[in-house]
């Protein structure tokens, strides 16, 4: 097996008022997120496009454009490649169908928002939102029944706030090999092959925080990425509550973690530790279900391996002579759940 790809495709806060000020004409609302010039899709306002990609498409830098539910469902496969700030009427009304054809949404440029949409049924090999730029904020959105919700891969500070990310098949949030990633306040469900919120690859310093994850085969899973902060979720009724696989210096605090048919799994190989001490993460003060006296043992195991080699290319090439088992502790466990507000 490749040492560089353990996994295979299946990983603040600005309150927004909206406050309708006319009828039916170009602007049926005005909010703190318009910025620059405003274009206007669907309604019956004159000069609206009826594209939401003929708006991008002749949008500036800095513009706003807004998308009202009148016309809804889209039916198209959007890509911004500029600087705007994309804003649809109503989350659960104005709606984005990628058609099981391509992703619903791809971001390309830098700097872009995306609120009040649904996204769905980009399903097949695709995404309800493909991020491949940074410093974009994706806030307030219904991401569902798509293969995977959210896909970032290769990119750096991106905010994904608020969101609703239900069954998506693959994964909920996924990123691959990207750095600087906040996730908080999304509910996220129904992930059955990869995980609610998966962190892999040398992804570094996520920060993953009071988000509410529920009924995924993984809640969180992190493989070979570092340095990542998961604490103040409530992380529930999932087959496993978090996966560390040949991670490093991961904090886990302050999280409700309860009623996951596994709380915790670590692993790792072997062959890693010479890279990367992965056994090295953290575990603080969660609550685990139930008062907890004085400490709680989490148990893993580490593979012993050899003959690390992949020569036909097939991702094939180690073979497992031991297992060793390991245990991490959390010293200080909550008493009582946390109240996550």
């Amino acid at each position: 097996m490749k040492k560089g790809i353990i996994y295979v495709l299946l990983c603040t806060l600005v309150i927004v008022t909206a406050v309708p000020i006319s009828v039916h004409g170009t602007s049926k609302m005005t909010s703190s997120l318009i910025t620059g010039n405003t274009l206007y899709v669907g309604g019956s306002g004159p000069n609206n496009y009826t594209r939401i990609q003929d708006a991008i498409d002749n949008a500036s830098d800095g513009d706003t454009v807004f998308v009202f539910d009148d016309s809804s469902p889209y039916q198209e496969n959007i890509v911004v490649g500029k600087s705007l700030t994309l804003l649809g009427e109503n989350e659960t009304t104005t709606i984005i169908e990628g058609g099981n054809l391509s992703d619903c949404v791809v971001l390309h440029a830098a700097g872009v928002t995306l609120q009040g949409f649904t996204l769905r049924h980009a399903s097949g090999k695709d995404y309800g939102v493909r991020i491949g730029s940074s410093n974009n904020v994706i806030r307030g959105n219904i991401i569902t029944n798509n293969m995977i919700g959210i896909y970032l891969r290769g990119v750096n500070s991106n905010f994904i706030d608020d969101n609703k990310i239900t069954q998506n098949s693959y994964g909920g949030i996924y990123q691959y090999n990207c750095n600087d990633t906040t996730i908080s306040n999304n509910t996220i469900t129904g992930a059955t092959h990869y995980g609610g919120i998966c962190i892999f690859y040398e992804s570094y310093r996520a920060l993953i925080n009071y988000n509410t994850i529920s009924d995924n085969i993984n809640g969180i899973n992190i493989g070979q990425s570092n340095e990542n902060t998961i604490t103040r979720n409530t992380i529930v009724e999932n087959r496993v509550g978090v996966g560390l696989d040949m991670s490093s210096k991961n904090l886990i605090s302050q999280n409700n973690i309860q009623k996951n048919a596994k709380p915790v799994i670590l692993n790792g190989l072997s062959w890693h530790l010479a890279k990367e001490r992965w056994y090295r993460n953290t575990f603080d003060g969660n609550y685990w279900g139930r008062p907890i006296v004085l400490i709680k043992p989490i148990l893993g195991v580490m593979l012993l391996v050899y003959n690390v080699n992949d020569q036909g290319g097939n991702g094939i090439g180690f073979n497992i002579f031991g297992i060793l088992p390991i245990i991490k502790y959390d010293y200080h466990p909550a008493q009582e759940p946390y109240d996550m507000g």
